[in-house]
């Protein structure tokens, strides 16, 4: 279980008895699966990735092969093809961080905006607890 889905646990496990509460539950629950998704990683599959890696390096340890095993007049090509698919790899893998580094944010975004709702529920909530107690006394 992760830290997100612990610290949210008091926040799913809300008393539903009252129907604004058990709407207000259910928005909270869907917001809280939509942000903590289902087993990938700010939108890439881990297994995913790490078979696109296993990929790359499958094919660098081929062009690093042929590169050895090339004839004298063959291996400036071979060294080259080598390089160029270095520096191919190189340039996906910074996009990929990139991606994820800037989805990651959008992520803390939401999830700042979610908790900061909350906490406004939350202390809208207790106020009104607190204004029916004060009338309840006030009658007596």
């Amino acid at each position: 279980m992760s830290a997100a889905a612990i610290a949210l646990a008091p926040v799913l496990a809300e008393d539903t008895t009252k129907p604004e509460a058990a709407d207000q539950t259910k928005e909270q629950k869907s917001g809280c699966m939509e942000m903590m998704g289902t087993g990938n990683m700010m939108g890439m599959d881990m297994g995913s990735m790490i078979s696109n890696r296993k990929d790359q390096e499958a094919e660098l340890d081929k062009l690093v092969a042929d590169m050895n095993s090339a004839p004298p007049d063959k291996k400036a090509d071979a060294i080259a093809a080598v390089v160029t698919k270095l520096v191919e790899q190189r340039k996906a893998m910074r996009e990929r961080v990139q991606k994820m580094m800037t989805e990651g944010r959008q992520e803390m975004m939401k999830m700042a905006r979610m908790m900061m709702m909350m906490r406004m529920m939350d202390m809208m909530t207790h106020s009104d607890q607190e204004g029916q107690k004060e009338s309840e006394h006030s009658h007596h």
